[in-house]
Formats: C-alpha cells, structure tokens, sequence
C-alpha cells in the first residue's frame, strides 16, 4: 500500500511539473522584451538620421539625434506587428560621404513582449553601373582622364544589391565582394583577374591596380563616385573617379 501512495505521489508532482511548463509561455522572452521597450544604438552623430517609413502601432517611436538612438514602444494592449525603416547618412559640404545605411526594423508583439528583428541594408547610393573618367590628385585637384575615352564598356564598376560587385578594365572581367562600413568600402574574394599579368588598352593596367586598392574612405553624390587609395612610399593619396551610367 505505501509502495502505491509513493508512485501515486510521484506520478502527480511529475504530472504537475508538466503542466507548470506549458502553462507559461513566456518563459523564452528575456526581461527586456517582456518590457516591451527596444532601443538600438544607431549613432551618425553630426549626421542625419531619419524616417523612411514610421511605425504604424506605437506608443513611443522616436530618434534622439543627439544620442544617436531609436527607441520604440508599442501602443498599450497592442498584440500584433509593426515596422520602422530608418536612414543613417553623414553629410560633408552637401554630400553623403559612403555612410549611409538603412535600418528595417520589424516588431513581433504579444501578451507576453516584444520580439525584433534588424536588417541592415547595402548602401543604396552606391548600387549600380559606375564608369571611370580618371585618376585624381585630391592634394591638387588635378585629373587624369583615363584612356582610351572611346571606350563604352571599359573602365567601370557594377556594385549590386547583393554585396557582391563585376567590373571590366580594358580586357579583363573583375569581380568579387563589397561591404559598405562606415566612411569607408572594402573589397573581398577579389578575382584573380585583378591580378594577372594581360595585354590591355591604354590606362587599363592602370586602371585594374588602383581598382584593386579600393578600400578606404570614398565620397558620393547622386551621378558621382571616387575611392581614395595611397600609394608609394610615403603613401601619397590618389583617387579614382566614376559617374553613373545611364541606364
């Protein structure tokens, strides 16, 4: 008899554990989230931050630029999703400076928190079709066109959505990977193309070398792009400037 009272026991505080588990669905939200307040540290101090879609269910869904941080709260009562897009851009004498970085964010709302998701997006300035026009001495302002001139399809740079980028020189096809961070790009898994020694018209060694040494600062505007590289001994600072393609 008492063996079967112990097992009895036993079989219900099992049972009760159990039903403790499944009777608390919060369990996997952090204190945080059951707060239901998100903050992100978005930064571009003396730069611009701003909405390219607000929130639609909110109760705080503000940017303190002098903080560089977002802060969301969703409406009291409020189960459901919500969104946010932002834009972060530094501006320098009326140009956005390669720093430009978009910000989706989405709001998963219940009883029990809030739960986020963050999506950084590629800077879109910089997607599309680029053709080089010559190489620059920013210490002088001084530019050298590049050549041949003629040439259509020569000398330029696609940077796709995707992070990844193609190019062609005067002969050769380039490609590899891009990222956008910053005030500066760099490249990576860069093709050997890049590197092997090809015939090629006019300024198209030229042009794949100093292609190659793009990873650093850059400035852009809406039809133009230039990379800042150094070169020789004393790490002298040349460019490489490019205008859109039309499309």
């Amino acid at each position: 008899m008492k063996i079967k009272l112990l097992l009895i026991a036993l079989f219900l505080s099992i049972g009760m554990m159990g039903c403790d588990d499944d009777s608390n669905p919060c369990t996997n939200y952090t204190e945080q989230e059951k707060a239901k307040k998100y903050e992100l540290v978005i930064g571009s101090l003396g730069g611009k931050i701003e909405f390219i879609n607000q929130g639609q269910h909110f109760k705080v869904s503000e940017i303190v630029k002098d903080k560089g941080i977002y802060y969301y709260q969703p409406q009291d009562g409020f189960v459901g999703a919500d969104s946010v897009k932002i834009k972060v851009s530094k501006d320098y004498d009326g140009r956005e400076r390669g720093h430009i970085t978009i910000y989706k964010i989405k709001f998963d709302i219940t009883e029990c928190g809030i739960k986020v998701s963050e999506n950084k997006e590629v800077n879109e300035n910089i997607v599309g079709t680029w053709k080089c026009i010559g190489f620059g001495n920013p210490k002088t302002s001084e530019i050298k066109l590049i050549e041949p001139q003629d040439c259509e399809e020569c000398f330029t740079m696609t940077f796709k959505e995707d992070g990844t980028f193609e190019g062609y020189s005067s002969t050769v096809l380039l490609s590899g990977n891009y990222e956008v961070h910053g005030s500066g790009i760099s490249l990576s898994n860069r093709s050997d193309s890049f590197f092997n020694k090809v015939e090629e018209m006019g300024d198209g060694g030229k042009f794949r070398i100093a292609a190659s040494l793009i990873g650093g600062q850059f400035s852009i505007s809406r039809t133009c792009l230039e990379f800042y590289h150094h070169v020789g001994y004393h790490g002298e600072e040349q460019s490489l400037l490019f205008k859109r393609k039309s499309k």
